[in-house]
């Protein structure tokens, strides 16, 4: 889910659920992981969203190098960032 806004930077929540993941320091670890990836692709996101990620994907908790991967996907799909400027190196394909 996410919004445009009037200001120049784009800011980001995430939110696991507890039927995912029942230990909070799992829940912790997978915010975690998310944060550094948008980290990394921050320079390249358009400014001016405010955007909520809702983890889903029992698979996605479990196999955390396809996290990175999974935020790029959906990060096309809201048209935040073009397939020219994000392509992942081929040791985390």
């Amino acid at each position: 889910i996410f919004i445009e806004t009037r200001e120049n930077t784009s800011r980001f929540a995430f939110v696991v659920l507890i039927l995912l993941v029942s230990r909070s320091t799992g829940r912790i670890r997978v915010n975690r992981k998310l944060r550094e990836s948008l980290q990394t692709l921050l320079p390249k996101i358009r400014g001016g969203v405010d955007a909520v990620i809702f983890v889903k994907s029992k698979q996605l908790v479990v196999q955390e190098q396809k996290i990175d991967q999974s935020v790029i996907e959906l990060l096309h799909r809201a048209n935040l960032i073009d397939n020219e400027t994000t392509r992942l190196p081929a040791s985390q394909v």
